[in-house]
């Protein structure tokens, strides 16, 4: 595979922080959702699983964006700023 290839792959599995594609609502309109739906109390089952949900935006130690990285002959500054964006975003 070749170090451009690499390059892209790394990009989207940073970005996706290793997970599958879910569309997501714009910025704009799940800061609205957020702060302005009320939240009613939650049951055990509703709890876990935004507990697991939760979990899920947390950035993965050693998940494949971080291997694919070690990978790469020459770590270039497009190779960081991969892993610089997905960290940010996650």
């Amino acid at each position: 595979m070749s170090e451009t290839c690499k390059l892209s792959l790394l990009d989207v599995l940073s970005l996706y922080n290793c997970n599958d594609y879910e569309k997501e609502a714009p910025p704009m309109e799940s800061w609205f959702t957020k702060n302005t739906v009320k939240k009613s109390r939650l049951s055990g089952e509703e709890e876990a699983a935004a507990f697991e949900e939760a979990k899920l935006k947390l950035w993965k130690k050693n998940g494949e964006a971080e291997i694919m990285f070690k990978e790469l002959k020459e770590k270039s500054a497009q190779a960081y700023c991969s892993l610089i964006k997905g960290m940010a975003k996650v």
